[in-house]
């Protein structure tokens, strides 16, 4: 009897050590999310760059286009793993943000006619407000920016980030934002702010089955507990 009271206990310490180091090992990817608001104008074909190197990302809900539409929605940038990486304890820390997309038909365009949209910190958006996509950016043509954006052409998307950090990022200073900072959604060709953002870092949540797993682990170390009271003879 004794025997199985040892063994069932060990299984319980056992079983509650594998519980709380198990939700570390199943928690999936640190990432981070961007809630945009756009009042007026939908923005399709986004990218975001982190210091030139583009990484995964998803639109929260699953859907297969990169888009914020008409109004509020939030877009999920899911950073590499230790395992991707092949570096173990590796954690992704994100460094400025590049953000670009593309919007069309603002006050006066032709039908049709398409622009690109900075996200940017407040300042720069601020300082880019009435001037024209050629002053800011003047080794770079809008509509090829616009045709990389629509067709994912990365290569020539770091070469104009580069192009950008070589010319000293710009007369209005630096476009880039830090995750948790908020931000300003700027369409040029002659810098109309169209809506803003903030964004945030989210830290792996376990999986259900971890949980789970935690749990059993919690209440058989209560259940060895309240055996090992019942236990403790009472002095005469």
């Amino acid at each position: 009897m004794n025997f199985a009271k040892r063994l069932a206990g060990a299984a319980i310490v056992a079983g509650f050590a594998a519980a709380t180091a198990l939700p570390a090992l199943a928690a999936p990817a640190t990432s981070a999310t961007y809630t945009i608001n756009l009042p007026n104008y939908a923005v399709t074909d986004i990218h975001i760059f982190d210091n030139g190197s583009p990484f995964e990302v998803e639109i929260q809900g699953g859907a297969s286009q990169l888009a914020a539409p008409q109004g509020v929605s939030t877009l999920k940038e899911t950073f590499l793993t230790a395992a991707e990486v092949g570096i173990p304890g590796f954690v992704y820390t994100p460094g400025p943000i590049y953000m670009l997309g593309v919007t069309s038909d603002l006050p006066g365009d032709a039908p049709g006619q398409q622009h690109v949209v900075v996200f940017s910190n407040d300042t720069f958006a601020a300082n880019a407000t009435g001037i024209d996509f050629d002053t800011i950016f003047p080794t770079t043509d809008e509509e090829t920016l616009i045709n990389d954006l629509a067709t994912d052409n990365t290569g020539d998307l770091n070469t104009f980030f580069n192009s950008y950090e070589a010319q000293g990022t710009s007369p209005n200073g630096s476009m880039t934002f830090n995750v948790g900072d908020s931000f300003t959604a700027i369409a040029f060709s002659d810098g109309q702010i169209i809506g803003t953002g903030s964004s945030a870092l989210v830290a792996g949540v376990p999986e259900p089955a971890s949980w789970a797993l935690m749990i059993v682990g919690l209440g058989g170390m209560g259940a060895m507990l309240r055996t090992r009271r019942r236990s403790i003879p009472v002095a005469a």
